[in-house]
């Protein structure tokens, strides 16, 4: 049995209250037999305060850990080379210093202009920055680190996302199956299945 340890932003807080209160075809640990998951989530989370809280990630000692994180920085104004750069020392780092086997960076979604979480004019393409540098470097780590694409959530992200042009939505259409939450909480089972097959 994996120890799974899911961690980031606002996304992954939303995403664990829904789970927390069993989401509509969610089943515990995603439906996983092989795995134990643990969400820890914080709205505003950057790089740099989860660089202040990996005792959090100590504590748990996870096997497989994934990390949602970068979209908050963007929104600030970060460099998506360098940034990318510093979730992948950090990633390279846990690997190192813990027993964590594998690292899952999960991609930064789209974002579109709202009086509530104004951003950058240019910050789709910076994202879109942040995830091809992020997957490159991935690649240099002979799947320990492997980058979690969003690309069904992307196609679609008008249907998908909050009124609030940041967060992804609980419900669509009073079905939670329909919801973004939904199809994330899926794209973080599927880019575990894929952390299982690559643990010793």
């Amino acid at each position: 049995m994996k120890k799974v340890l899911v961690i980031g932003h606002s996304f992954v807080r939303r995403a664990d209250k829904h789970y927390q209160l069993g989401l509509e075809g969610i089943k515990p640990n995603l439906g996983l037999i092989d795995a134990v998951i643990t969400f820890r989530g914080w709205s505003g989370l950057t790089v740099q305060k989860l660089e202040d809280k990996s005792f959090v990630v100590d504590n748990q000692d996870p096997d497989i850990l994934v990390i949602d994180i970068g979209s908050n920085d963007l929104a600030n104004g970060a460099d998506p080379v360098m940034l990318a750069r510093r979730v992948n020392n950090l990633a390279r780092a846990w690997l190192i210093n813990t027993s964590i086997q594998v690292v899952i960076c999960m991609e930064v979604l789209p974002r579109s202009q709202s009086a509530v979480y104004p951003a950058p004019q240019d910050f789709n393409d910076r994202a879109e920055d942040f995830n091809v540098h992020l997957l490159d470097l991935a690649h240099s780590y002979r799947d320990q680190v492997i980058v979690a694409p969003l690309q069904r959530i992307k196609r679609d992200i008008h249907l998908y996302r909050h009124s609030d042009g940041v967060h992804l939505s609980g419900r669509k259409h009073h079905k939670a199956t329909q919801s973004g939450i939904f199809k994330y909480l899926l794209s973080i089972k599927t880019a575990v299945v894929r952390g299982l097959r690559l643990c010793n």
